[in-house]
Parts: C-alpha cells; structure tokens; sequence
C-alpha cells in the first residue's frame, strides 16, 4: 500500500516528541515522506518504491566535516534488538507506525542528538558486523575444505587447513585437529 499526505501526516503527529528534542530545526512533510532536521542530524522516513517499506535514514554528524549515515536496522542490532522490516499493509499501518514510532523513541533518539556514546556504539556494532561477514567470507570455504577432509580422514590435510587458521576455530575444530594430530603420527609410524 502507498502511503499518502494524511497517513505521512498521522505518523509526524505520532513523531511530535522529536520536534522538542535539543536542536529540532524543522520537519517537512509531504506525499513522499517526513523529513526531520537537527543541528547535527537529520532523519528521513521514507517508503521504498520498489518494496514498500518503510525505512528510516539518519545522517549524524560525527565530527566537524563528515557525516555518518545509519538506517534504523544499522541501530538496533548495537541494543541487542532485532531488525524491523515495516510494510504497512492496509489494516496494519496503525500498528507500524507504532513500532516505527517505539523505535525511534529507544534507540534512536541518542543518535538524532549525536551523542558521542550512542555513535560510537552503533559504529563499533556496525564494525563487528561488518568483520563478522568478511570472516564468514573468507574463512567459510576454508573450514569446509577442512569438513570434507575430516570426512574423508585424511589428516594431514585437515592439519594443514586448521593450522592456518588456528585462532578462528571453534572448541569442535580443536578437539578435530587435535584428533587429527594424533591419527597422523599413529598412521606415520
């Protein structure tokens, strides 16, 4: 469902709380979305064209000169919360705009004011997110050549593969080389 003028208008009712934040500049509203500004922030809801959700997008100013951009699911993840895929179907867009507005409220609201604390946090969680995908990236097709070696017991090879990625491995890895180590030297003898 398109969202129109009067529900951007009810949501931006729901929002009001923003606009006596520190720092509230203006908010517009129009049949495309709200746009809110801050002096160090602005915050744009909008609905995807293409899938109709409805997305938050924060642009923080992290010092001076550069400005970090955050969706709402880059936030929520940093407070241990799940992310919000919102659809406002067109008997649920009350109960949208309600989750919409409850996630705002806590957990963005440090964010909009460019807190130092909440930055940092939502960096560093995007930071870990960002590691753990290029570990999974790079460190997956390894230990599944290790998989199939530990399959087909050849151990020297699963030595190998897990030697080179010896930090990475999980308790059950360790306990394999380990295993592995000591089936090589009883076959080597």
């Amino acid at each position: 469902m398109k969202l129109e003028s009067a529900h951007w208008e009810h949501l931006g009712r729901l929002l009001s709380y923003l606009e006596e934040l520190d720092g509230f500049i203006s908010v517009n509203v129009d049949d495309r979305g709200l746009r809110y500004e801050f002096a160090t922030s602005k915050l744009l809801i909008i609905q995807s064209r293409s899938s109709g959700e409805i997305r938050c997008i924060f642009n923080v100013l992290s010092n001076e000169l550069i400005y970090e951009r955050f969706s709402l699911n880059d936030i929520l993840p940093a407070y241990n919360r799940k992310s919000l895929f919102l659809y406002p179907y067109t008997n649920k867009t009350d109960l949208v705009f309600n989750l919409l507005v409850e996630a705002l409220k806590s957990y963005a609201i440090g964010l909009i004011l460019a807190e130092r604390d909440s930055l940092e946090r939502i960096l560093f969680e995007r930071e870990r997110v960002s590691a753990e995908a290029m570990y999974r990236y790079f460190n997956l097709p390894v230990k599944e050549k290790a998989e199939e070696a530990w399959k087909n017991r050849e151990y020297d090879l699963v030595i190998e593969i897990y030697s080179s990625i010896l930090d990475k491995l999980s308790t059950l890895e360790l306990k394999r080389l380990r295993y592995a180590e000591k089936a090589s030297q009883k076959l080597n003898e």
